[in-house]
């Protein structure tokens, strides 16, 4: 039987990630990472605790994505045979461990 339409988790990896330190520098940095190389989809944010982020990337630069994020982040391994050319999607679930569950939005000190 011709399957025409693939399972979607065919064509996303799902890491988990653990930022430690500042989480308004964490996320700058995984930012600026990511729009490196790919594109960020969704950002969803869940208190101070962890965010939620949809990569949509290229598959050939997973690695690259993934190698560059471990510099500012703790990844969880992944197996890197589950990377094929039909990857469109990384899910990013980080969770900080200095936060406290404060709904509240840090917003940076603006100059002027």
């Amino acid at each position: 039987m011709d399957n025409k339409f693939e399972s979607h988790h065919s064509h996303s990896l799902f890491w988990s990630a653990v930022g430690h330190g500042n989480r308004v520098s964490v996320i700058s940095d995984c930012e600026k990472i990511i729009n490196d190389l790919g594109f960020i989809i969704e950002f969803k944010k869940f208190s101070d605790l962890a965010l939620s982020l949809q990569i949509d990337i290229q598959a050939d630069r997973i690695l690259i994505l993934y190698n560059a994020l471990k510099k500012v982040l703790n990844l969880d391994p992944f197996d890197t045979n589950e990377i094929n050319e039909h990857i469109k999607t990384v899910f990013l679930n980080i969770s900080f461990a200095d936060g406290h569950g404060d709904l509240r939005i840090e917003v940076p000190d603006v100059p002027g």
